[in-house]
């Protein structure tokens, strides 16, 4: 559905059926003036259509040309630098792949010496330290066995078959 604006303009234009245009005549209350304002459109659009003849270029060529000049100097500056004759990425070029290859080398290098310990610098392990083990079992499955090393002072308890106790419960 057109809008009146649109029905007017397509009125004045001529450009409404003739059931359409009968349909618009009737509904409007002045109809003289609205003819009015027709015949006044119709003498500007034939005014401006004879004042106002588009001019022509003398040279379309040089307009054209300038134009073109414009966009490939604004293309030549904000292009970055083609691949084009290396047919490789930068990242995948021998010489970077090179120095990426022995940087990773050093870095693994260097981990695997802080991260592996040599020597006396570890902890180290008596064997023949002296071990006392307590072994209890109840009748419900639940099993403990304690641990204890007299020559590092250290207790490991071992409990099997009970159920989850949360790290909060007070322990008697």
């Amino acid at each position: 559905m057109k809008t009146p604006e649109e029905r007017q303009t397509a009125w004045i234009d001529d450009a409404l059926s003739p059931e359409e245009r009968a349909a618009f005549e009737a509904g409007q209350p002045d109809l003289s003036a609205l003819q009015a304002e027709k015949v006044a459109a119709q003498q500007l659009r034939s005014l401006l259509q004879k004042t106002f003849v588009p001019a022509t270029l003398a040279s379309p060529d040089f307009f054209n040309h300038g134009i073109m000049e414009a966009i490939a100097k604004e293309e030549a500056a904000t292009a970055k630098p083609s691949n084009a004759g290396r047919g490789l990425p930068w990242f995948l070029q021998i010489g970077r792949l090179a120095w990426a290859g022995v940087a990773l080398m050093a870095v693994a290098a260097l981990l695997t010496a802080n991260m592996i310990p040599f020597g006396e610098s570890g902890p180290s392990f008596d064997a023949q330290a002296q071990v006392e083990e307590m072994k209890v079992a109840e009748p419900g499955g639940v099993s403990a066995v304690a641990f204890y090393a007299t020559s590092s002072d250290l207790t490991v308890l071992w409990i099997d078959g009970m159920e989850y106790v949360p790290a909060s419960h007070a322990l008697n």
